[in-house]
């Protein structure tokens, strides 16, 4: 049969091999917070009713004794007149402004000098809040009442405005506007004296500073008239366009034309006397103007005719003949005296030259040492005419910044009396008066029931969880899956929590095959049967760790499921203590059985009961139950023709922490299961078992939870009502 499982399992596999595990020390606390929430939803549902009446209880003793009423005065922030000739007054936009300028003003807005300055106010004297500072004497401390407001009141900024505002409570509905109309009003005047004195201090400054601009501007006057006689300055042009200045640039320029020509000069000595001296070649220039001279015209003439006859011979005799020859010697005679007359001439013409240009150069130094002197004592002149215009300019400046001064000092002193004439001069003004309040501030029945719920709910809620943190008990599968090497087989509810109302637990298997709890033990018993299986494991001890966990119950019932499953099963009791197994499997518990066997008192074949096809070995008469036997070899020569004849052997077992037959046993079985009472066993213990066994041969195949709470409208509650509803559905 299919059906859901109840329970979401966990499984850490344990080793296949049997062998020793390590030892627990500490075992990690883990909370399901819907899980918990469920458990206890009807304690969270009654703590949310009372909370409810204790804040509606609250709220009313409250209200009839200890009532408070508030109001609050509203000022608004003003940026103040910047530009008094201004009609509109520009907003203030910034938020670190305006926050800064509010705490600016409730610092004097609840300052003890507006406080006790507000106290004076006829109105507040005849107040019920004005009565209990009035000593025996029928004196008022006014020092008392202004400390009490301190501690009282409150001025807040209202978020996303200009304004703030100041707030008080009082017992007497009509006392809190008076007083606040009080401080309001004191503080105004207090606003205005400050704002008064800042600008009489303001125009007390302004005029004197007005006085010594004019007298500065008085002797700066007589000062520029003193300097303009003493330098002559009639003329008070700009000194680089003076006539000086013009004679200055003048002699400059014919200081520039003679140097150039003073280079001009030195250059053609230098040329000539390098010339006269064979370091350069004389120029073509000079050839051609030594050629003419008329020698030189006379000479190349000459040449010429003799170069003309020479030719003329040539053509007519021949260039041997004698006359060709004589001829050309008297070429080269006219050529030699022409050479030798253009060398001296040119000589001569380079001579000359160097001494024009010596005389050229004396007299062009003379002239340029007149020309300095001359610029320099020009020059000297006009720095002096410029240094008196830049020190009179420096005292036209000044005088236009006097004036300029002058004139702002006399525009600041109008825009202050403009100031004091203009009602938004001020950077507060009262945007509204305290008006009486038509309800309490306090109590509020919007506040007191919440609260009243909250402090319920949440000192329930408190109690609940640390309930779960401080219970180390085993409440669900979640609390065994944290221990180490545990295998959670499967979740057998509570047979209240069955929804086909099964009668009996031990063997609901049988005889409600359809029932929830038997559905939980087939499929706790098919994770079992696989390990078993793959291990080739045939002889299981079930054991709990304190009575009353089921252990004889899920021994039946796993019983019946293999007997189901086709296996041959065994069930052997050996609690000896308290034997329970054969009453429930429904044979007789009063003839001999594993008591008789161990003691070599009857044969197997004598002591197995049938219990509709499951063979029961009951524990036996109470004279053999010698618990002593339980460990002994005896046992696992049994245990081995058990093997032999059936396919599982079930051994249900005594207790572990009440009797130690149990793990006295577990070096003769192939494996073991424990069975956990969900809410009466510790993880602690549970754990400590888990490392006993898994230090014994036997293989630790997992755990049974057992009972299990289960939540209304929880997770279990519906996979056993969507169990049940198939299971039932199957047989209709």
């Amino acid at each position: 049969m299919t059906a859901i499982n109840p329970i979401r399992h966990h499984v850490v596999r344990a080793p296949d091999r049997a062998g020793p595990g390590p030892r627990v020390h500490g075992v990690a606390t883990t909370i399901d917070p819907m899980r918990v929430l469920r458990r206890h939803m009807l304690g969270i549902v009654l703590s949310i009713i009372i909370g409810g009446l204790l804040g509606g209880a609250a709220f009313v003793g409250l209200l009839l004794f200890f009532p408070q009423f508030s109001s609050e005065s509203l000022f608004e922030l003003q940026p103040g007149v910047q530009d008094p000739t201004a009609v509109v007054v520009q907003d203030v936009n910034r938020d670190d402004l305006i926050e800064r300028l509010a705490r600016t003003q409730t610092v004097l807005l609840t300052s003890r000098e507006v406080l006790a300055k507000a106290m004076e106010d006829p109105l507040v004297a005849r107040t019920d809040w004005h009565k209990k500072f009035v000593g025996p004497d029928g004196v008022f401390d006014i020092q008392e009442a202004v400390d009490e407001l301190e501690d009282d009141l409150r001025a807040p900024m209202v978020r996303g405005t200009n304004l703030f505002s100041l707030t008080w409570s009082a017992r007497k509905p009509n006392d809190v506007p008076v007083v606040l109309n009080a401080i309001t009003d004191a503080y105004v005047s207090r606003r205005q004296s400050l704002d008064t004195q800042v600008i009489l201090e303001n125009s007390r400054m302004i005029s004197g500073r007005l006085e010594a601009t004019e007298a500065a501007l008085r002797d700066l006057s007589s000062n520029m008239e003193q300097f303009i006689l003493e330098r002559g300055l009639m003329n008070r042009d700009d000194p680089r366009y003076s006539p000086m200045a013009i004679d200055l640039n003048t002699v400059l320029l014919q200081i520039n034309e003679t140097e150039l020509s003073l280079s001009l000069q030195r250059s053609t000595y230098e040329q000539a006397r390098r010339k006269l001296e064979g370091v350069i070649e004389p120029s073509y220039e000079d050839q051609q103007f030594a050629e003419q001279d008329q020698r030189m015209v006379d000479l190349i003439l000459k040449a010429n005719e003799a170069e003309s006859k020479l030719a003329e011979y040539k053509r007519i005799y021949g260039a041997t003949h004698q006359e060709v020859l004589a001829q050309e010697k008297a070429v080269l005679s006219r050529q030699e005296q022409r050479d030798t007359v253009l060398a001296s001439l040119i000589r001569q013409n380079l001579e000359s030259r160097m001494r024009t240009a010596d005389n050229n150069i004396k007299s062009l130094e003379s002239s340029l040492d007149q020309l300095e002197e001359e610029a320099e004592e020009k020059s000297k002149r006009l720095k002096e005419l410029t240094a008196y215009h830049s020190a009179y300019a420096a005292m036209e400046t000044q005088r236009e910044q006097l004036e300029s001064e002058r004139q702002r000092h006399i525009q600041m002193s109008n825009e202050l009396q403009l100031m004091r004439l203009r009602y938004d001069a001020s950077r507060v003004r009262v945007a509204q008066r305290a008006l009486p309040p038509r309800e309490p501030s306090f109590p509020r029945v919007q506040v007191m029931l919440p609260l009243g719920v909250l402090l319920s709910l949440g000192l329930t809620l408190a109690w609940i969880f640390f309930r779960e943190l401080t219970d180390q008990r085993i409440k669900s599968a979640s609390d065994l899956d944290v221990l180490p090497h545990a295998t959670v087989l499967g979740s057998i509810p509570d047979l209240e929590d069955d929804p086909t109302r099964s009668r009996s637990a031990e063997r609901v298997v049988r005889e409600h095959p359809n029932s929830v709890l038997a559905e939980s033990y087939r499929q706790a018993c098919n994770v079992m049967c696989r390990s078993l299986e793959r291990n080739g494991f045939q002889t299981l001890l079930m054991f709990s760790a304190l009575p009353g966990a089921g252990n004889t119950t899920s021994v039946t019932n796993f019983a019946a499921v293999l007997a189901a499953m086709g296996k041959r099963v065994c069930v052997l009791d050996a609690d000896f203590r308290r034997p329970r197994l054969a009453k429930a499997m429904g044979v007789d518990d009063n003839g001999p059985g594993l008591g008789e066997l161990l003691g070599d008192a009857a044969v197997l074949d004598d002591v197995i009961l049938d219990a509709d096809g499951i063979d029961v070995i009951p524990a036996g008469t109470p004279g053999e139950r010698i618990i002593e036997r339980l460990g002994s070899t005896r046992l696992t020569s049994l245990l081995a023709e058990l093997r032999a004849r059936y396919d599982v052997v079930l051994i249900d077992s005594p207790p572990a922490v009440v009797a130690g037959d149990a793990l006295a046993m577990a070096g003769r079985v192939d494996a073991a299961v424990l069975v956990v009472r969900a809410n009466r066993e510790q993880r602690g213990l549970v754990a400590r078992l888990i490392a006993q066994f898994s230090e014994t041969s036997c293989h630790f195949v997992g755990m049974l939870l057992n009972r299990p709470l289960s939540s209304a409208g929880g997770y279990f509650k519906k996979n056993y009502a969507a169990m049940a509803k198939y299971g039932m559905s199957k047989t209709g």
